[in-house]
């Protein structure tokens, strides 16, 4: 009989592309029977899911314990990976009320509590930073063991829980699955791309004005840019209506709904320069902007805001450059540079590329997290 492992989540779609395209159907394709519960329904609405899904929108703390408990009575999982702090609770009133033996794994992604709390303000801010904190400390000492995407994220669980047993299993994504963009770049043509949240502090704004800016150049007509993503508020959906009908003279502009895993990397085909303008502050110092992975996996060059945690953690000067998100004339003259040189856009696009099927990729990180999941099934 095969291990039952129940991935559940109140933070992520479904089919979250770590938790469905790369843990869950890595487990699956290795003979464990896997399930994916979560209170946020799939991005993409697909007849059959590979591992299987169920989802229910809850708003409330309680109707959200309720569902994850029932579901969780109907697989009777032997292994709970928990995909937030709120989900490891979920799992161990759960667990609690089974007498067979069930692992508790916390998948740590984001870097919590600040990912909630770090929009809010005054007294507010900081009573509900420290609740959370404390749900932290206890969902510490209530699962078994944990998987980190980045080291700095991690940090704060290991001062409560050094002696549990712990992995790093990077963002990567597979190097089988996608496939590197093989078009020759013609030094003609430059084709720029933002991916993700279209947002103010994401760099949505900067890229706009980067297009203003190329625009003005009487080199325009070697530009184009491309955007795949989604709003996240109206306030920034109308300023880029406003922006949009203003853009007479633009270079071409091709704008790209969010889309499925496997979408994504088809539209990102047409890309030559991935571009991240994002604001720099202390939480992207401590989250890595894992877009950067899809875009090396996919061989793209990248012009990126220099972000510690990405001269920290990637040999960036080998794909691209990492610059002042505000100095918006030095990545004009860099994507210039790229005109006048293509022979350096191939370069970093190779480097890229390599740097994946080398270090960056899926199928290493499998390898280790199918071995560190079986020594759980082995007790």
């Amino acid at each position: 009989m095969s291990t039952k492992i129940a991935i559940i989540t109140s933070g992520h779609p479904a089919d979250d592309e770590r938790i469905y395209h790369k843990i869950g159907k890595s487990l699956l394709s290795h003979g464990y029977e896997v399930i994916i519960i979560s209170t946020i329904p799939p991005a993409q609405a697909l007849t059959r899911y590979q591992p299987e899904v169920l989802f229910s929108k809850c708003s409330s703390y309680e109707k959200k314990l309720r569902f994850f408990n029932s579901a969780l009575k109907n697989f009777d999982p032997d292994i709970i990976i928990c995909c937030e702090v709120f989900t490891i609770h979920a799992a161990f009133l759960y667990k609690i009320t089974q007498t067979k033996r069930i692992t508790i794994i916390h998948d740590i992604t984001e870097w919590y509590p600040e990912n909630v709390t770090r929009h809010n303000e005054g007294v507010g801010k900081y009573l509900k930073h420290s609740l959370l904190y404390f749900q932290l400390i206890s969902g510490c000492l209530l699962c078994d063991a944990f998987l980190y995407g980045e080291k700095r994220k991690f940090q704060r669980y290991h001062s409560f829980a050094s002696s549990k047993p712990s992995i790093e299993i990077g963002y990567f994504p597979s190097v089988n699955f996608v496939s590197a963009n093989a078009k020759m770049f013609s030094g003609k043509e430059l084709t720029l791309c933002y991916t993700g949240l279209l947002t103010k502090e994401r760099g949505f704004y900067r890229f706009l004005n980067l297009i203003d800016r190329l625009s003005a150049l009487p080199e325009k007509q070697h530009f184009k840019a491309m955007i795949i993503g989604k709003f996240t508020s109206e306030a920034e959906q109308e300023y880029f209506n406003s922006w949009y009908a203003r853009q007479s003279a633009s270079i071409p502009l091709t704008m790209n709904e969010w889309t499925s895993y496997e979408g994504f990397f088809k539209c990102l085909e047409q890309a030559d320069v991935a571009i991240d303008l994002r604001d720099v502050n202390d939480f992207y110092t401590n989250s890595l902007p894992i877009k950067v992975f899809d875009y090396v996996t996919a061989g793209k060059a990248v012009i990126f805001s220099d972000l510690s945690s990405l001269r920290t953690d990637l040999p960036v000067e080998q794909f691209g450059f990492l610059v002042d998100p505000d100095d918006d004339e030095h990545v004009v003259q860099l994507l210039k540079n790229y005109l006048t040189e293509p022979e350096l856009l191939m370069h970093h696009s190779t480097n890229a590329r390599a740097l994946a099927k080398a270090k960056f990729n899926w199928e290493m990180e499998e390898k280790k997290l199918l071995s560190f999941i079986g020594k759980f099934c082995e007790q």
